[in-house]
């Protein structure tokens, strides 16, 4: 269950099955056809030469998580953060994070973590230096099925920065962190002081609000934005009331 956009899931025998971060899917007769699946999936023999094919597997009902680790050059690696990512409906693509994750069980988390830390501790072993984000999604039952890793700055390492400088390098004692992007807005010269007189933009004395992360409006319309609250039901709650504000800008 890659959340990877622009690539088609391959779904074989299972025409109900939703590939989460596909845009499109394709439905296979035979599996194991592998002519079928090269031409299904726009391929040619030049990127298969030898047959290597890599198919991957999609866990219904599943949730997407990840962490953010850090393996410095002297001490052992540490989990910066995590959370769950969030996803739109139709088609069921990544628009966004929400730290610490939302609908995942904590036996199912804490396992996740320590597997992830685990990996972390021996891909530093192997050298790795920096920040990594490790990916996985959590099934129905509780089973963390690992699927990718980022040797790299990740979608979140600006959130990291962002809540720590607001709030403390102990934020989530106290508070939770939503964000979106690719999010249809006005410019910020309208936007910013809309959010200030309906309440809604960061407030220190509060401890809530959100902030713009990222601003593209002058080049596509889109921005990306976090927001900060004491509780995931606070969270929506301002979350809800900025959709609302941009609905009134798009109007």
């Amino acid at each position: 269950m890659n959340l990877s956009r622009g690539l088609p899931a391959l779904r074989f025998t299972d025409p109900g099955l939703e590939g989460a971060g596909a845009q499109r899917t394709i439905v296979l007769g035979d599996p194991t056809d592998h002519e079928q699946v090269l031409k299904e999936a726009g391929l040619t023999a030049t990127h298969a030469p030898q047959g290597e094919i890599v198919l991957e597997v999609f866990h219904p009902g599943c949730t997407s998580v990840y962490v953010e680790v850090d393996c410095p050059e002297h001490g052992e690696a540490v989990v910066l953060n995590g959370g769950q990512l969030r996803t739109d409906q139709h088609p069921p693509v990544l628009a966004g994070l929400a730290l610490p994750p939302r609908s995942v069980p904590g036996p199912a988390w804490e396992h996740f973590t320590s597997e992830a830390l685990r990996m972390a501790r021996f891909m530093q072993s192997l050298g790795c230096r920096g920040l990594a984000s490790i990916d996985a999604v959590i099934d129905q039952a509780g089973n963390v099925w690992f699927n990718e890793v980022n040797a790299r700055l990740g979608g979140s390492t600006h959130l990291h920065h962002i809540v720590e400088t607001l709030v403390g390098p102990h934020w989530t004692d106290s508070h939770v962190l939503v964000s979106r992007f690719n999010v249809r807005a006005p410019a910020l010269a309208h936007l910013l002081p809309a959010m200030r007189e309906h309440g809604l933009a960061w407030d220190s004395q509060r401890g809530h609000g959100i902030v713009i992360a990222s601003d593209d409006t002058a080049a596509t319309g889109n921005l990306e934005y976090v927001v900060l609250a004491h509780n995931h039901e606070e969270a929506s709650d301002l979350e809800d009331q900025l959709t609302g504000l941009l609905a009134q800008h798009d109007s």
